[in-house]
């Protein structure tokens, strides 16, 4: 089987990139032939995964003065690679959508929430976001009521440009043969916003088990892993660490908006904390197992819905427990009480209570730790995953015979 995937990024840069490299690796191993098709500069071309890289810039762009040309180039590819099926990620382009569509069939793993929400966060007032119809959006932005995303009262164009990519998406989305979420949060999202359920898949996200994790070691380092961006929760998460009781380090690994980075730091200088506090940068992958084992447990202070955050289950495979906000698919991999805490969003003191428990309790975090990876290795196996996706790809092309 040939499949071609289509992605904004092709580089080591979040979760949905690191699953296309996976991805790619894992269909080669098993004997399928893999091209890509991506729009970003930056790009992993050598990996000897992959038989062909084609970048395309403006891919993600809504332009309709470049549908024709865009549309003609992917067609062009379309034509020279002959995929079987391909396999969209993070497209949220109607045209190129509509292009696709047209000559094969088509997977979508829905990775995030761009393609149904405006500003792709799920967050309204401070408040996880509940619309499901795009009307709904547009007159709570005609009306003024402080939901931004779809550009304000104050900007009707923009609220009108927004609001027609996202109609003109949901209509292109609509010609897509099958959707694969990782979890039931993503799978409700999806029929919450009209697509049909026997249209939809849910298939986890897998990571590397490794067969010997290093043990807990005593460690005190709390650890983030990921983008430094508000939603993930940094701002807020620094109340619980002024709070703790307990001795502890707080080692943040990723990279984010310099100017976001600044205000944290300013933060943590305010509450006391620039000793206790540490900015790692990014973090290759093949690095993330050496900082884990190095943590007592991570953390995910996320306030808006996580699709489902990949980290999570990095850690388990690595024996470690996680304490994180209860929004989103974070519930379907962390379960409460036994492999982690699940926190009510926002609450900081919770927070603060159940980290001090770990810290103090090596015993408690060892029984997690334990009950975690025997989950990871049983739910969140390459084999698993696997298995579930080529099984999509032939009932797609067996239906389209």
């Amino acid at each position: 089987m040939k499949i071609l995937h289509i992605n904004n990024k092709f580089c080591f840069q979040g979760g949905s990139e690191q699953y296309l490299y996976d991805i790619c690796r894992e269909l080669a191993r098993e004997g399928h032939e893999n091209a890509v098709v991506y729009g970003s500069a930056e790009s992993i071309h050598d990996n000897a995964e992959v038989s062909a890289t084609y970048s395309l810039q403006g891919l993600n762009e809504f332009n309709r003065g470049l549908r024709h040309e865009l549309q003609m180039q992917v067609r062009a590819i379309m034509e020279r690679e002959r995929p079987d099926i391909v396999y969209l990620h993070n497209i949220i382009n109607p045209y190129l959508v509509e292009a696709v569509t047209e000559l094969r069939p088509v997977v979508k793993y829905v990775h995030d929430h761009e393609f149904y929400c405006a500003k792709g966060i799920r967050i309204v007032h401070n408040e996880l976001c509940t619309n499901s119809f795009l009307s709904r959006c547009v007159m709570n932005a005609v009306r003024g009521n402080g939901y931004l995303c779809m550009g304000g009262r104050s900007r009707p164009m923009a609220v009108a440009r927004t609001a027609k990519k996202m109609f003109l998406n949901r209509m292109a989305h609509q010609r897509i043969s099958h959707f694969i979420v990782a979890g039931s949060h993503m799978h409700g999202n999806l029929v919450s916003q009209g697509f049909r359920d026997d249209r939809i898949t849910v298939i986890p996200y897998f990571t590397e088990i490794p067969e010997n994790v290093t043990p807990d070691s005593g460690s005190s380092t709390i650890l983030f892993i990921g983008r430094i961006s508000p939603e993930k929760g940094l701002e807020i998460f620094l109340e619980s660490l002024s709070i703790l009781k307990q001795d502890f380090r707080f080692l943040i690994a990723g990279e984010g908006d310099t100017g976001y980075i600044s205000a944290l730091r300013k933060s943590i200088r305010e509450k006391g904390l620039e000793e206790k506090v540490e900015f790692a940068g990014w973090v290759s992958n093949s690095e993330i197992g050496r900082y884990l084992e190095r943590s007592a447990f991570l953390v995910v202070p996320s306030i808006w819905p996580e699709p489902f955050g990949i980290v999570g289950i990095e850690a388990m495979a690595h024996s470690r427990p996680a304490v994180a906000f209860n929004v989103g698919g974070i519930a379907g991999w962390l379960e409460n009480g036994k492999t982690g805490f699940l926190i009510k969003r926002n609450d900081t003191r919770e927070f603060a209570a159940h980290m001090d428990l770990l810290l103090r309790d090596r015993a408690l975090r060892q029984e997690f730790g334990r009950n975690a990876y025997q989950r990871a290795s049983l739910l969140y196996n390459r084999g698993q995953h696997m298995k579930k996706l080529l099984s999509v790809f032939e009932d797609v092309l067996h239906s389209q015979k």
